[in-house]
């Protein structure tokens, strides 16, 4: 009895290292990780608890129901493995510098990971119903919206505070929508090495509107999710898929210039160590998958 509440918390900072550590990478989202890890639609639910309802509970002191209503148990270790997360990837290995120095290494291991996800929620989404073409409708808009944000052409911003609280807002799609990159979009507002850095050195000025603008983000989109995940289940998760689907045209490791910009394109030669990446990104996530299923 003794080690089961350490084992859970230990499986519970686990994953959310695992999500945090995918919140950093540009074209990789945190939620897509926690689709892989099966709890995707119980952070959702455990985010949405933070409501009027949860501050009243804490004005009257009741701790244990304001604990059962954001599922603190589940969550509160979760959170733990971000911030470890960020602490070890921003402090004492960089990502973004093994983003510039393996560049197609990585790319090719999330690549992987990513396609494992994707398999992960079109099997949830199509279980148990038939396909219809609303579904399929749903898979073609979700990949239109990836591929427009994974395509879009980054641009020259700000470094006011309010600008960095909507920055923060946009970037905590990363921790709810599957296939859309927190990272990525703070690339795209010239906001990513701007966030990291202030992450290592852990700079209050930016840290504080953006994190300002990460719960309000979040607090936003749970709702919007969770009542379309509570009603329109199956198109819902066909579309996130298709938010995963698009967002693999940023995650295709080779580039090559085409009309002044570099884009995705098929190499010459695949390196064996870059296919054996990609293929371990997608194991992980089956056996991810797997374990999960067996713990349900």
């Amino acid at each position: 009895m003794t080690g089961g509440p350490a084992r859970v918390w230990a499986a519970g900072v686990a994953r959310g290292f695992c999500v945090g550590a995918a919140d950093l990478v540009p074209g990789v989202s945190g939620a897509t990780v926690a689709v892989a890890l099966g709890i995707y639609e119980r952070l959702v639910a455990a985010i949405r608890g933070f409501d009027l309802g949860l501050a009243g509970r804490l004005l009257r002191l009741d701790v244990p129901g304001a604990a059962r209503a954001v599922d603190a148990g589940f969550l509160l270790p979760l959170a733990a493995g971000v911030v470890v997360a960020a602490a070890f990837f921003t402090r004492v290995v960089s990502l973004a510098d093994l983003m510039e120095t393996h560049r197609i290494a990585m790319q090719s291991f999330f690549f992987g990971l990513v396609v494992g996800a994707l398999g992960v929620l079109l099997r949830e989404a199509g279980r148990g119903r038939a396909l219809r073409w609303s579904n399929l409708a749903a898979v073609a808009g979700g990949a239109a919206a990836g591929w427009g944000l994974a395509a879009a052409v980054p641009a020259s911003t700000p470094e006011t505070a309010w600008f960095v609280f909507l920055a923060g807002a946009l970037a905590s799609a990363a921790m709810i929508l599957p296939g859309v990159s927190g990272a990525y979009v703070l690339v795209l507002l010239k906001k990513y090495a701007y966030v990291l850095a202030a992450l290592g050195r852990f700079d209050l000025a930016v840290l504080v509107p953006f994190g300002l603008g990460v719960a309000a983000g979040l607090a936003l989109l749970s709702r919007v999710l969770g009542w379309l995940l509570g009603r329109y289940r199956q198109p819902t998760l066909f579309a996130l898929a298709g938010l995963v689907a698009g967002s693999l045209w940023s995650l295709w490791p080779f580039r090559a210039a085409v009309d002044g910009r570099f884009g995705p394109a098929w190499p010459d030669a695949f390196e064996m160590v870059n296919v054996l990446l990609a293929a371990a990104g997608l194991a992980l996530v089956a056996a991810l998958h797997l374990a999960s299923r067996s713990r349900a």
